[in-house]
């Protein structure tokens, strides 16, 4: 597979590589922030949603990929709502940044594929159960410590894309 049959079958468009690397960047920031403080402060999600959406709306204009930005816009509001739904039920298990941070997950991955959207989600909360599964047994942590959802987030986001890519190379 090349780079550039990667990008058309993943990511759509070679215009949006930029907002994918700038996700990247920001998967890394949130998590060790999120791990060391155990939250994900604005001043990195907010303007990720700006970045973000410019970051689509490019190839969405260059490349005519308009029904693609509007399945991200989607995803990204279900992401968004359902994680709201979620800390309205449970609030001390969930907070606002991650509910802020879902909205961007759903716009990044809805890029893909709404099955993608699903896939990450899915993901974050199989790598956290598995994480905090492996703490429990170890006694590393107890069923009242805190473990940050963020970085199982993000890196479910970034997993989905990548399991995207490769079933998308297995079935072309």
């Amino acid at each position: 597979m090349t780079i550039q049959n990667f990008i058309n079958g993943t990511l759509l468009s070679v215009w949006a590589v930029p907002v994918y690397a700038y996700f990247i960047w920001l998967a890394i920031v949130l998590s060790i922030v999120d791990f060391r403080e155990l939250r994900l402060p604005n001043k990195y999600v907010y303007p990720a949603y700006g970045v973000v959406t410019l970051g689509l709306i490019l190839p969405s204009a260059i490349d005519n990929l308009w029904p693609a930005l509007t399945e991200a816009a989607l995803c990204g509001v279900v992401g968004l709502a359902l994680f709201m739904l979620l800390h309205v039920v449970y609030p001390s298990g969930l907070g606002m940044g991650d509910v802020k941070l879902a909205g961007i997950i759903g716009l990044i991955t809805g890029w893909v594929s709404w099955g993608t959207a699903l896939v990450a989600l899915m993901f974050a909360f199989f790598l956290s159960a598995i994480v905090s599964i492996i703490l429990l047994a170890t006694r590393k942590a107890t069923m009242k410590s805190a473990l940050p959802f963020g970085p199982f987030m993000l890196g479910g986001a970034i997993l989905a894309i990548a399991f995207t890519t490769f079933m998308r190379a297995q079935f072309a």
